[in-house]
């Protein structure tokens, strides 16, 4: 048996064992036991060197360009990463992008997406307007949109992500013409939404976005259905119950979910305000629907899942079941980062408001990759890699878990430009703990005759 893996059992008392080397699970009888093998055969990253990184970023660099047109904002959800509760990250200012800078950065990363297009003649250029609220740089939203297809004779897909409070006939006739993906925040029925998401004297947000998404409904139906889509986010103090009631009355009505995410934990006590009886209330309430989900997904008069249920729990299922197998750990990622689920800065590249290159636009702004002159940094890449490795990753090779680790640089730069793993959360050993729990619960419910393709259905 390999020495890194671990042992779980399910509802059922039958036990497994997940070899993490070649991330194969095998019956090991009603044994019981939880254990884990924590491995010996070390497999050390590489130092990145200029040629490696520069030969890897030329493959694999500019899926996606995100432009952070504004650092400013109309409303002040209370979680919000700029909100002040995460040290991390800087707060609500009034900062805009200049539109030189974004045709800069437009011009640069058309010009390289070439050479991608190249190598992977499917691929086209996704260019995504973020904030703050990106709607408060409209006009240099419609003035890019403008530039970038006159620079690209191709198909570009446009995306921006907005509270949609700054929506009228106006901008949505310019989404719709230009077939932007629309991600609208939306938080489940009007308690609910308006418990985090308000605006700086307190009032609810709710209404009008309601009325805005109703508007865009309205007017282009078919791109509303195709291109709108809604992004949900709980924390403990979300009544599920009632947002899934919402959701499944409103199903008809409302864009379809793309995503489901909970309020970061890392660099702030947000958690802290929850008692360990609201805790106990969420998890009690998050596990019933839990086995609503799985028992619409058994069920023989083939009902189809609901949707909010579905991305709650089977997305989490999706990188257990879909898991790279039999393929060995040093060949499933670059030499030079081979731990956790981080990117390789430059896969995507973000643009902040003063022209600076950045990992993503969840990654905080204190370790800047390049800038609109110059391009990438591969010398701050490199740089920035060896930190990683240096301060994150040097337990690595041992762990049981490290062929499903999803750490990313998000939850562990500190506003310094510093890698600090003391105020990641979850920490290490909870996410092997979590990663266990959710082998023994999936293997449980397909052990009841579920069928893993059943789990992760297409959406």
């Amino acid at each position: 048996m390999s020495d890194r893996g671990f042992f779980f059992t399910t509802a059922q008392g039958n036990t497994y064992y997940y070899d993490d080397y070649s991330s194969n699970v095998r019956f090991q009888g009603k044994n019981g036991g939880d254990n884990f093998n924590f491995g010996d055969m070390q497999l050390q990253g590489n130092l990145p060197n200029k040629k490696s990184l520069e030969n890897y970023l030329n493959n694999n660099s500019g899926s996606q360009l995100i432009l952070l047109t504004t650092e400013a904002c109309n409303i002040r959800c209370t979680y919000c990463v700029y909100s002040g509760n995460y040290e991390n990250q800087r707060s609500h200012n009034r900062e805009n992008m200049s539109v030189d800078t974004a045709k800069k950065a437009v011009d640069k990363y058309l010009s390289n997406f070439k050479q991608r297009k190249f190598k992977n003649p499917f691929d086209n250029p996704l260019i995504a307007f973020y904030g703050g609220e990106a709607f408060l740089n409209y006009e240099l939203m419609k003035e890019i949109v403008v530039f970038s297809e006159e620079k690209y004779s191709g198909k570009i897909q446009f995306s921006t992500t907005t509270n949609a409070i700054l929506l009228n006939d106006e901008k949505i006739h310019f989404l719709a013409k230009h077939s932007f993906i629309l991600s609208v925040s939306l938080n489940g029925d009007r308690d609910e939404h308006d418990r985090m998401r308000v605006f700086k004297d307190g009032a609810g947000t709710f209404d009008l976005v309601m009325k805005n998404l109703l508007r865009i409904r309205e007017l282009y139906p078919d791109y509303y259905k195709e291109y709108c889509q809604l992004l949900i986010t709980i924390d403990t103090g979300t009544n599920l119950m009632r947002m899934r009631e919402f959701l499944k009355e409103n199903e008809k009505v409302l864009p379809k979910i793309a995503r489901v995410s909970q309020v970061g934990a890392s660099f702030t006590d947000w958690y802290d305000r929850y008692s360990t009886e609201e805790k106990e209330i969420f998890m009690h309430s998050f596990d019933e629907l839990k086995s609503v989900y799985v028992s619409q997904v058994r069920s023989p008069e083939g009902i189809e899942a609901e949707t909010f249920l579905k991305i709650l729990f089977s997305v989490p299922m999706f990188s257990i079941l879909n898991r790279s197998r039999n393929i060995p750990f040093q060949n499933r990622r670059p030499d030079f980062l081979p731990y956790t689920g981080a990117c390789v800065p430059g896969e995507k590249i973000a643009v902040d408001t003063n022209g600076n290159l950045h990992v993503c636009e969840r990654v905080n702004q204190s370790r800047p990759i390049g800038d609109v002159e110059s391009w990438l940094s591969i010398p701050s890449i490199s740089k920035m890699l060896e930190d990683y490795q240096a301060k994150i990753t040097k337990n690595c090779p041992n762990c049981p878990v490290q062929s499903l680790c999803d750490i990313c640089y998000a939850g562990v730069l500190d506003g310094t430009g510093e890698f600090d793993k003391s105020n990641m959360k979850p920490n290490c050993q909870e996410i092997r703990k979590h990663v266990q729990k959710q082998f023994a619960e999936i293997w449980s419910i397909m052990e009841e005759g579920v069928l893993a393709e059943e789990l992760i259905p297409n959406f």
